[in-house]
This record gives structure tokens, C-alpha cells and sequence, in this order.
């Protein structure tokens, strides 16, 4: 993972936080007065949202799902990508060694986001093997299409436990590429 990717993303979540209006917080010391000024600021401007030179037209983002739908491979691993309305889900059709290995089987869910053009947004299920979140551990993702349709990029935090199944407080940002298979 590059420190670029890194630093876009807190650039990312800093501009988000902005652009939803983030509450900004001031503090009064007992000791200070209470006495409104002599005349009111005047209020901040309205950060501008974030853009990018990539971001579809309008009259484009009515035909994003059918370029997310369909059957995804990463490596010995295919997803099939469905919508329903503006949610992807990502099912598991084919599994391979290392995700069975985790516990992964065909036909289960491996991630809910929601779409917004070309971007995703949701939560992915991760799994540790043995005992540890059996079921598998819903974790914030993230990913994106890439312009001719044929690639997807997803990115999720890995978090990891010790022995006792507790989190580390470390995690990192896993990134995986998936390739459309057929047209």
C-alpha cells in the first residue's frame, strides 16, 4: 500500500467530513465572560464538495449497475455481483484455496455496498480462520470501477487479533483487484 493511497484517503475523509457539515467545537473557560460580541461574524463559506476529473455525468450514473453487475475473478476467487436497487452485493461462486482455507464457502455473501457512479461504499465480511469470528467480521470497504468497466478495485480494513480473538489496535487497508470474466 503506497503512502500516496494513504494520504488521498485522509484527504478523502477529511473533505467528507467537511462537505456533511462536521460540527466545529469551542470551548469557554469559567473565567472568561459571557458576553456576546459587538458585532456577529459573519459565517463561514460553505466548503465547495469534492470533485474529481473522473466523476461521471449525471445522464452516465443511470447505467453504473449494469457495469458492476456480473461475475468478478481475483486470482483462483470469481464473485458474482448483483444489484438490488442501489445496493451491490458481492456472492461468493467460486472459492478459492487460501479464501476456503478462512472458512469461505460458494453462494455466501462477501460484501453490501452501496453505489454512487463508479464508487462503492459498504461493509465486507472478513474471516480469521479457527475459532475466532467463525461467522466472519462485517469491516468498513470501500472500491472503485475503473473507467472501461473491466476492472474493480476494493478496499477493506484488516484488523488484526491476538489469541484471545481481542483486536490488536493496529489495522491496515487491504486492497484486492478483481478482473470482469466474459463481456
Amino acid at each position: 500500500m503506497s503512502t500516496r493511497f494513504v494520504a488521498r484517503l485522509g484527504v478523502l475523509l477529511f473533505l467528507f467530513g467537511a462537505a456533511a457539515g462536521a460540527p466545529t467545537v469551542s470551548a469557554q473557560t469559567p473565567s472568561q465572560p459571557q458576553t456576546p460580541p459587538a458585532q456577529a461574524p459573519a459565517p463561514a463559506p460553505s466548503p465547495a464538495p469534492a470533485q474529481t476529473p473522473r466523476q461521471a455525468p449525471a445522464a452516465q450514473t443511470s447505467s453504473q449497475p449494469s457495469r458492476i453487475q456480473g461475475l468478478w475473478r481475483s486470482g483462483d476467487t470469481t464473485i458474482r455481483i448483483t444489484m438490488q436497487g442501489s445496493e451491490a452485493r458481492g456472492v461468493f461462486t467460486q472459492v478459492g484455496q487460501q479464501a476456503q482455507g478462512l472458512g469461505f464457502k460458494s453462494g455466501e455473501l462477501s460484501f453490501v455496498a452501496g453505489l454512487n457512479g463508479q464508487w462503492l461504499s459498504g461493509t465486507q465480511t472478513v474471516r480469521y480462520g479457527g475459532r475466532c469470528f467463525a461467522a466472519g467480521r462485517k469491516v468498513p470497504m470501500m472500491g472503485g470501477i475503473t473507467p472501461n468497466g473491466q476492472g474493480l478495485v476494493i478496499h477493506f480494513y484488516n484488523v488484526p487479533i491476538d489469541a484471545e480473538c481481542h483486536d490488536s489496535g493496529q489495522y491496515s487497508i487491504v486492497g484486492t483487484v478483481w478482473q470482469r470474466v466474459g463481456g
